[in-house]
């Protein structure tokens, strides 16, 4: 919004704000549910598949990441509940005027998307914000959850890439 010349598209990857405003304490509870959830599935998978290995290896040549509840990252994570809390995405995307694309997770349990078929749902209620079928691609991810980036994150870099790749196609043709 604030350099329109300098962006050739946008990828909404589990879009926050949706909602009008919400109670920034519930919200940090579905982050934190949903955080907890994935780790847990991180590590079934890790003690199933030998990635722990794998890990270990790859964290002799790259710094760990840093988890997002530890006690040092609370405040952070507390102002960016305060933050997404507020809800100004829809209001802000009809303003924008560049093909965009939704990716979300199936069981997002943060921000659903939910049906399209569903007025309330938030994939509908982006779609109509857009408010022109053109300008915009939908993905929902089966089987990921809120945090899409963590794992497979494969399939969030084939969906982002398709997607950038056929923006860059529609602007190269403009």
């Amino acid at each position: 919004q604030k350099y329109p010349d300098k962006v050739a598209s946008l990828v909404l990857l589990n879009p926050s704000g949706v909602n009008e405003e919400e109670n920034s304490i519930a919200l940090s509870t579905k982050f934190i549910a949903s955080g907890l959830h994935t780790s847990a599935e991180f590590f079934v998978r890790n003690i199933i598949s030998g990635e722990k290995d794998y890990e270990k290896e790859l964290y002799k040549f790259i710094r760990k990441p840093r988890s997002p509840f530890e006690k040092s990252r609370l405040k952070q994570r507390s102002a960016e509940a305060k933050k997404v809390s507020k809800g100004h995405l829809l209001e802000k995307l009809n303003q924008i005027d560049v093909p965009i694309t939704y990716i979300s997770g199936q069981l997002d349990s943060v921000y659903p998307p939910g049906d399209e078929n569903d007025d309330n749902s938030q994939l509908t209620r982006i779609v109509e914000a857009v408010d022109d079928q053109d300008k915009i691609k939908k993905s929902v991810m089966l089987g990921l959850r809120h945090n899409t980036t963590l794992a497979p994150d494969e399939i969030t870099s084939a969906n982002i890439d398709h997607y950038l790749t056929v923006a860059e196609q529609k602007n190269e043709n403009k």
